[in-house]
C-alpha cells in the first residue's frame, strides 16, 4: 500500500515537473543563433581580405552575396539581443547601455589606435582629418552619408557603428513595443520609406567620397537598418 502510494506521488511529481530537455531551452536557442553569426562574419572577413590573399584573388568577386550576408548579420544581432534582454525600467536600460558599450567600444577604439600606430604613414589625425577621426572614435561616422567619413580609417568598422546606434535605439523600441508592436514596425518601416523617398528626390549618386550618396543613406546609415 505504502509502496503504491509513493509510486503515485512520484508519478505526480514527474507529471508536474517542467521538461528538463535543455536542447529546446531559451539559452540553447541563443547559443545556436549566436553560432550562426559565424557564417556572415566569415563571408565579411573573406570579402575584405580576398584582395590580399593572392591564390584566391578574384574568387567570388560578386558583391551581391556579400550584401545579403551583411543584412543577415544585422538581423541576427538584433534578434539575439532582443531575446537576451528584458528592459522593464530605466535601471535595466542603463545597465543595457553600459554593458553593450563595454562590449563594443574598447575593441573598436583599440583597432583604430592600432591602425594609426602600425600604418602612420597612411593614416593621420591632423587638419581636416581630425573631425573624421573623432567621428570614428565615438562611432558616429555612419551618420555622415559620405564615403570619406564612413569608409575612413578602419572601414569595416562602419558595421560596428551602425549596430551600436541600432542598440542605442533598442530600449526605446522595447518601450514602444509594449504598447503596440504594430506601431513600432510601421514607424520604423516608414522611416526607411522616407529615407528612400528623400534619397530618390535628391538624385543622389550611388557612391561618392565627398558628397551624400545612396550607399551612405540606404546601406550604411543606422536609420536604414532600424526596421
Amino acid at each position: 500500500m505504502q509502496t503504491a502510494e509513493l509510486m503515485q506521488r512520484g508519478a505526480n511529481r514527474a507529471t508536474d515537473a517542467p521538461p528538463q530537455d535543455s536542447k529546446f531551452s531559451d539559452a540553447n536557442q541563443i547559443r545556436t543563433l549566436t553560432g550562426l553569426l559565424f557564417l556572415p562574419l566569415a563571408v565579411i572577413t573573406w570579402h575584405h581580405a580576398r584582395d590580399y590573399w593572392v591564390p584566391m584573388r578574384g574568387f567570388l568577386d560578386d558583391c551581391v552575396y556579400f550584401k545579403h550576408f551583411v543584412t543577415l548579420l544585422f538581423v541576427l544581432c538584433g534578434f539575439t539581443v532582443a531575446r537576451q534582454y528584458d528592459l522593464k525600467d530605466a535601471g535595466a536600460s542603463l545597465h543595457f547601455y553600459l554593458g553593450r558599450t563595454a562590449r563594443i567600444w574598447p575593441i573598436h577604439a583599440a583597432c583604430l589606435v592600432l591602425l594609426l600606430v602600425s600604418i602612420s604613414e597612411v593614416f593621420t589625425i591632423r587638419g581636416q582629418w581630425l573631425p573624421i577621426f573623432l567621428a570614428n572614435l565615438f562611432m558616429v561616422q555612419t551618420w555622415v552619408p559620405m564615403a570619406q567619413w564612413y569608409w575612413s580609417y578602419n572601414s569595416p568598422s562602419y558595421a560596428t557603428s551602425t549596430l551600436f546606434w541600432c542598440e542605442i535605439a533598442f530600449p526605446l523600441l522595447c518601450i514602444g513595443a509594449r504598447r503596440s508592436k504594430s506601431l513600432v514596425l510601421v514607424a520604423t518601416g516608414l522611416i526607411v520609406l522616407a529615407v528612400i523617398c528623400v534619397a530618390n528626390s535628391l538624385h543622389l549618386p550611388g557612391d561618392d567620397m565627398t558628397h551624400a550618396s545612396l550607399r551612405g543613406v540606404l546601406y550604411v546609415s543606422p536609420l536604414a537598418r532600424l526596421f
